[in-house]
Parts: C-alpha cells; structure tokens; sequence
C-alpha cells in the first residue's frame, strides 16, 4: 500500500458550528512531508564528542542547509518540535528559500553573498532587516 503525503493534511480548519472554525496544525503530517521532500532529514547526533555512544546514536531531525552559508558545504541545523510549525510556514510562504530563511534565523547569520542576492532579488524576504550577523565568506568580510 503506497501513502501519499500531502501539504492539506498538514493544516487544516477544525469545524465546530456555522461561526467557530479552529486551525489545525498536524505536527507528524509535516515531518513526513518535508522528510519525503528533501527539507529534512534524519540524522545521529554523532558529531558531539562529548556524549556517550549510547547518546550519540540517538536519531535528530535537522533542516538541510547545504550552501546556504559557504559553497560546498554539507550543513544542516536541529530542529525542535517546537519550531515545527514556524519552519512549515516558511516553506509555505517560499518553497525554494523558505527553509533556509528557518536555518539562517536559526544561525543568526547573513547566507553567502550569491544566495543573499537570490533571496533579496525574489522579493518574498529582506535580510537586511533581520538583524543577522555579517557572513565572514563575503569578500568585504574577508581578512
């Protein structure tokens, strides 16, 4: 039997008369959704060092960030059930930079200069006012 996941069955409005509608945020339909669409994926928690190995194999949900922040560059950054649902808004609002607008938040940190300009020419987002931290791979940050 093959499921399909769609974004509908993410949110959706609860009915209770003619006048009272409540929305509904389906926290696991997410998670399978953006899994099934390369947004998230799984992962070990095998790069902290300091946690046992028992700790270490434990299974972490990360929001793919590669290139985003240098070229080349495997990146991720964890995710909480908590910001669920703020990430899911982000990919509804922008399906390509949606999510890595969540993990630049997250990071605190201007994307690299190329990205930077995507974004910004799109229109959706304005870095510039988010308060973000200069990237050091920009060339006017280099040393």
């Amino acid at each position: 039997m093959k499921t399909k996941i769609k974004s509908k069955h993410v949110c959706w409005f609860m009915e209770y008369n003619d006048s009272e509608k409540e929305m509904v945020f389906e926290e696991e339909q997410a998670l399978a959704f953006l899994l099934s669409t390369d947004v998230l994926f799984l992962n070990t928690h095998w790069y902290k060092k300091d946690w046992n190995e028992e700790q270490q194999s434990l299974f972490c949900v990360l929001v793919n960030c590669n290139d985003v922040f240098y070229w080349g560059s495997a990146d991720a950054e964890e995710i909480k059930s908590d910001d669920m649902n703020t990430l899911w808004n982000y990919y509804c609002k922008d399906k390509i930079w949606g999510p890595a607008i969540w993990c630049i938040k997250q990071r605190g940190m201007m994307p690299q200069k190329p990205v930077y300009d995507d974004i910004m020419e799109k229109g959706t987002w304005n870095l510039d006012k988010m308060k973000l931290e200069p990237n050091p791979s920009w060339p006017e940050n280099k040393k």
